[in-house]
């Protein structure tokens, strides 16, 4: 795994506990050097970790420090604290929250994985609780042009590094150690088609496979 060191120029706070979870995104933009410049700025936001279409693994921030890629706002965490039936109804315009009366059909994946297999009644009930940036590492896939697929470059490099990622914090191969943004912040990442960071196109079954966890 080849990594490139391009620390942001944001200050970072340093962890007050160790993570316990890692959240996989998608960049959504596609040019790598405008994806470098927002990371890397000052006043931007950040992952951990951005793997581009090569497979290369950029290092914006290290792991004992807060990167900021996973927000959840206190709005979002009182909303999901009042359960699966009623925060399923909502939708955000900004931050503004709509009830549209009935369960939002952009949450149904959400509703499938963790309430079907693990009665879970929102991301609460990951082990990212309330503060996904304080409690977890954030990995980034750089986008591609006209497709929400990856290469292979990045899935091995992406397995590779949440491997190591694993064994280092000493997580458990569990389910509900890797997450995608979208399983973290339903709410901010879904469409009515269903939740769409880190993507329809992510292989899921593929990532967890290989890191010998049931999907």
């Amino acid at each position: 795994m080849r990594l490139v060191m391009q620390p942001t120029k944001r200050k970072l706070q340093t962890r007050q506990q160790v993570p316990t979870a890692i959240v996989c995104h998608c960049t959504g933009a596609t040019d790598l050097n405008a994806i470098v410049r927002f990371y890397s700025a000052a006043d931007g936001y950040q992952p951990h970790y951005v793997v581009d279409v090569l497979g290369t693994a950029h290092v914006f921030a290290d792991e004992t420090l807060i990167a900021y890629h996973a927000a959840m706002p206190s709005a979002d965490a009182e909303l999901y604290g009042k359960g699966l039936a009623v925060w399923q109804r909502f939708t955000l315009t900004g931050n503004e929250q709509r009830d549209g009366g009935v369960p939002y059909p952009g949450y149904a994946e959400w509703a499938t994985r963790w309430h079907g297999v693990f009665a879970f009644e929102s991301p609460l009930n990951l082990p990212t609780r309330d503060a996904p940036n304080a409690l977890s590492i954030g990995i980034e896939l750089q986008s591609r042009e006209n497709t929400d697929h990856f290469t292979e470059a990045q899935y091995a490099t992406l397995g590779e590094l949440l491997d190591e990622l694993l064994d280092r914090w000493q997580m458990p191969r569990e389910r509900q150690v890797v997450l995608g943004h979208y399983d973290v912040a339903p709410l901010r990442r879904s469409t009515r088609r269903g939740g769409w960071d880190p993507g329809e196109g992510f292989d899921w079954p593929r990532v967890l496979t290989g890191l010998r966890i049931d999907s």
